[in-house]
Parts: C-alpha cells; structure tokens; sequence
C-alpha cells in the first residue's frame, strides 16, 4: 500500500527488535555521506538564533526585573524551544525521507526551499509535545506528591517518550507526503508499543550513557534532590557529544523509519530511485 492510512488487511509482520536496530546502525554508518547535508540547515538555522541571542541586544529585550520571571522571558523560552524544534524538524525529515525513499529520492540536500512536508511535520510535531505535556502536567498533579524525587526524575521522561512515541508513525508518513494522522498514528502502533520503546532506548543508549559520564554530578544531584546545577563543560567536550548524540539521534530515527515501514505495511507509490523531490 502506498498510503498507510489504514491497517493493511493482511497481517503486517512483527517488527524485529535485535535485526532492526542493528540496520539502524549499520544504515547510520553506512550513509555517513549524507550527514553534512543533512544537518547543514538545522545547524545553521540554530547557530544564527544562536548567536542572535548572544552577541547582539535581541536577547536582553526579555530581560526581566530581578528574580521575578517576567512574560517577556517566558515567551523568549518558546522562541528558542520553536527553533530547536524546527530546527528538528528539518533534519528529522530529510532522515526519514533517505531511509524509507532510498539515497536518490531521499537524497539529502545542504540547501533546499522550505515544502509544505516541513510544515505539517512542524504543526504535528508542536501538537504532539503539547499533548504529552498537558498530559504529563496533569499526571504529576495526581501523583507528584506521592513519587520521590527519584522516581518523579524518571517517570518524567519514561512517560513522555511513551506518549512521542505513541504518536510517532505520524512523522514518517508526513515526510514521505502521506495523508495520515495522529488517529492512524495511535490505531497503527498498537501492540506495538513495547517493541518501540524498547527498539527507541537501545537506540539512544550510547548517547544516554555518554551524557551520564559526562554530567555525572549533574545527574547525582537531580536523582537524590530533584534539583541540579548544570556547569559548563569545555567546548571540545560538549561538540564532541553533540556530533556524537546527532548520529545517535539519526540511529532512532533509522528504526522508527524501519518500525513505520514494517508495522504500518507502507511501501512507496513508485519503486525508489525513480522520481521525487527531497
């Protein structure tokens, strides 16, 4: 089927935990080519938000006054939150095209003009986050008094990952210009959903144990207090980590491409390689 809007009739088979996310892997290092192009415009976008914020005076007019927290820093904090996710978006995008349309179709370009592909992933991608958030606030008014610190610093992010990744066959659709939505997205994961948070975490775990030895302290505080003090790490430091939770990143989203093409049953409209444009 080249629209997955729907469960194939015939039974999908079952996605193979160990086998998909070794592709992922093998796929990531395979196509190490195609990662400067495809970060190029995310990290451009935020580099210059960036340096926005620190080198010119657009930063200090959400100053407030004192320790109060004003408006102004608030809505400075959705600024930067909406660039990282579209920065996101852009390269979630561009990935989830070269997996599932292969290195011609998908090929991923260093410049190319904003498609109404980036637009829905955006708009679903703001949707989704803001689900899981009202969500989870309404989770810790019911039992955030009754967690420990520990525990409320773990079921935060567990829950939240659960509910992204509920969502998450969304993403791929979008990016290879299927009509398909959050309802799909919901009836289609399901029963999957153990082998996605499983398949998602084995992804993610190098990243997750290099962010732990790296911030060590950081995480001890926020385990045993529910409070933490970042510092700084040396420059070398935090850009090798970054480059290295990028390619990271790029493995999850490698299996999450594989997961939708598996589960949902999808194939391309046009064997890959024949038309298209990123």
């Amino acid at each position: 089927m080249s629209s997955p809007s729907s469960p194939p009739v015939s039974s999908v088979p079952a996605l193979p935990l160990i086998a998909s996310v070794r592709r992922s892997y093998q796929l990531v290092f395979a196509n190490l080519w195609a990662v400067p192009a495809a970060v190029f415009l995310p990290v451009t976008l935020y580099l210059i938000w960036y340096l926005l914020l620190k080198y010119t005076s657009f930063g200090s007019q959400f100053v407030g006054v004192g320790q109060r927290i004003s408006a102004a820093q608030v809505l400075l904090s959705f600024f930067i939150l909406f660039v990282q996710m579209f920065a996101a978006t852009l390269l979630y995008v561009a990935w989830h095209r070269l997996v599932l349309l292969g290195p011609v179709v998908g090929r991923p370009r260093f410049l190319y003009p904003i498609r109404r592909r980036h637009i829905r992933f955006f708009s679903y991608f703001l949707l989704v986050t803001l689900l899981a958030g009202i969500t989870l606030g309404l989770l810790m008014l019911i039992l955030g008094r009754a967690l420990p610190s520990w525990a409320t610093a773990l079921f935060l992010p567990g829950a939240y990952i659960t509910l992204m990744l509920k969502f998450y066959f969304v993403f791929p659709a979008i990016s290879v210009d299927e009509d398909y939505g959050l309802r799909n997205a919901w009836r289609q994961s399901f029963g999957w959903e153990p082998r996605l948070i499983t398949g998602f975490l084995l992804c993610i775990l190098p990243s997750l144990l290099l962010a732990l030895a790296v911030n060590w302290e950081t995480y001890t505080q926020l385990f045993t207090t529910g409070r933490a003090v970042i510092s700084p790490n040396p420059f070398v430091v935090e850009a090798l980590v970054s480059i290295f939770s990028i390619l990271n990143t790029l493995v999850a989203v490698t299996f999450l491409s594989f997961a939708f093409r598996t589960c949902t049953g999808w194939y391309p409209a046009e064997p890959p390689g024949q038309t298209g444009q990123s």
